[in-house]
């Protein structure tokens, strides 16, 4: 599993983090609750490799990153 740390600037907005592979294919995007500040997802469908994620809105990205999955 893989657990992100998420700071959203409000709770106002509906937020989803999506997640990309290395090819620049989605591979994971879902809506995010925000009842605590952390968000886990099961990583077992994904291959070892790196990934980039963008917690967003549908105008604005507000906290993106990489990181590398090595199984």
């Amino acid at each position: 599993a893989l657990t992100f740390q998420i700071n959203a600037p409000d709770n106002m907005n509906e937020y989803e983090l999506v997640i990309v592979d290395n090819n620049a294919r989605e591979v994971k995007r879902d809506k995010i609750n925000f009842q605590n500040d952390k968000y886990t997802i099961d990583a077992k469908y994904l291959s070892s490799g790196t990934y980039y994620y963008s917690l967003c809105t549908k105008n604005k990205s507000y906290q993106s990153g990489k990181f590398l999955l090595t199984k």
